[in-house]
Order: C-alpha cells, then sequence, then structure tokens
C-alpha cells in the first residue's frame, strides 16, 4: 500500500512539473499565483508572505 502510494505521489509530481513546465512556469510562480487567486487576485505582498509563510518584506 505504502508503494502504490509512492508511485502516485511520485507521478503527480513529474506530471505537475511536466504541466508548468509547458506553460513557462516554476513551482514558486505557480504557488505565489495560487495564493493569489485564494484572495481574489489582490493581496499585499505581507498577506501573500504570511500565506506562503515567507519572512514579510521590509
Amino acid at each position: 500500500m505504502v508503494k502504490r502510494m509512492w508511485v502516485l505521489i511520485k507521478h503527480l509530481g513529474t506530471t505537475k512539473d511536466e504541466s508548468l513546465a509547458a506553460h513557462g512556469l516554476q513551482t514558486f510562480e505557480y504557488v505565489t499565483l495560487h495564493a493569489l487567486a485564494g484572495r481574489g487576485g489582490v493581496a499585499s505582498p505581507s498577506a501573500l508572505a504570511t500565506d506562503l509563510k515567507l519572512s514579510p518584506p521590509r
């Protein structure tokens, strides 16, 4: 069961990376856009930093 889950996780990760590359995106860009979309497309840099668990901008 664990082996099947690992194979599935690996497959999904590879598929995600290929899809992002096909659209010219890197993972950090996708994650940022996803966080921004979750806020209705409007967010301050501090709010995005919080969502992405980064240090707030200075």
